[in-house]
């Protein structure tokens, strides 16, 4: 069976060919808005995976999708509630907290919840009740 052209941002494991392979598909990619929901494919499958080490890339590719493109709102927006939901998973209250609250800042700020899963003030409050913030509860 014969991979298919879109396999090179779709892996779900991780290693230094996989990533070279990615790289160049980055750099071939027409634009930004591209470039970016390329990140964003590739960082969400990889933080599915059970191995933390490929977690971590996922993490980053995520990371540098918010960063490097912070105006792709289509792809950011999901990629910044993903990392909120996998840091709620690990009770990392702190990090999931940050990520809910820029996706519904953000929201709140353009009176549009699209690219969200409409849901992400409702997961901060959650991150807010899980971790006891008596001083937030408000």
């Amino acid at each position: 069976m014969r991979a298919g052209k879109d396999d090179w941002y779709r892996n779900k494991t991780w290693n230094g060919r996989i990533d070279s392979i990615f790289e160049e598909g980055l750099k071939r990619a027409r634009n930004a808005g591209n470039k970016a929901e390329y990140l964003k494919v590739q960082g969400c499958l990889l933080l599915n995976s059970p191995q933390a080490n490929i977690r971590e890339v996922g993490i980053a590719l995520l990371t540098r999708l918010c960063s490097d493109f912070p105006s792709e709102y289509y792809s950011v927006l999901p990629a910044q509630e993903k990392l909120g939901d996998y840091y709620l998973s690990q009770k990392n209250y702190l990090q999931a907290e940050y990520y809910f609250k820029t996706v519904t800042d953000h929201c709140t700020k353009q009176n549009s919840r699209t690219g969200t899963s409409n849901m992400a003030d409702l997961k901060w409050a959650a991150t807010i009740l899980g971790s006891n913030q008596q001083n937030k509860m408000e």
